[in-house]
């Protein structure tokens, strides 16, 4: 079978395309796990066991949110979360959340807006759990960013290409 040079350069442009944005989707997803790995990291360092009698003696971290869920499920801030000056919603954490998440970092929604925490829980020992949550604005807004600029590449470079078969 004879195929017409047109047709293997638009075979070729075709794939082009496919690969790129096959690249793309993998290129957000491996660069929006890293930062929330790095997310997870921050805040494990920041999670330190304290029990009942230390809770007020805790370091305040400012740009995290730090709370106590205590064995009756009550959730007391230690210290909020500060954003631009004010006191951000607390994010909502249940024991359930905490049973589910089973150790590892989970993210909740916060108490309104829609604002996401990612949350670190610690067994304190005595049936309650320290918490440490930061909110996920600074990775939500990275991420978009690099949606649209990969997107704008994509775009410009299809266009290219569209314009060399033409």
């Amino acid at each position: 079978m004879n195929l017409s040079l047109r047709t293997l350069v638009l075979t070729g442009v075709a794939i082009i395309g496919i690969v790129q944005v096959i690249a793309a989707a993998a290129v957000i997803s491996i660069t929006s796990d890293q930062i929330l790995d790095q997310v997870d990291d921050r805040l494990t360092a920041a999670a330190v066991v304290v029990d009942g009698a230390d809770q007020q003696r805790i370091d305040r971290i400012s740009d995290v949110y730090q709370g106590v869920i205590t064995a009756d499920g009550d959730v007391v801030t230690l210290n909020p979360f500060f954003e631009r000056g004010s006191v951000a919603p607390s994010p909502v954490i249940t024991r359930e959340a905490i049973a589910i998440a089973d150790g590892v970092p989970f993210t909740v929604e916060a108490e309104r807006g829609q604002e996401e925490y990612r949350v670190v829980a610690v067994d304190a020992g005595d049936g309650s759990w320290f918490v440490v949550a930061s909110l996920l604005d600074g990775y939500e807004w990275t991420i978009n960013r690099l949606i649209r600029a990969i997107t704008i590449a994509t775009a410009v470079t299809g266009l290219a290409l569209a314009a060399v078969t033409w």
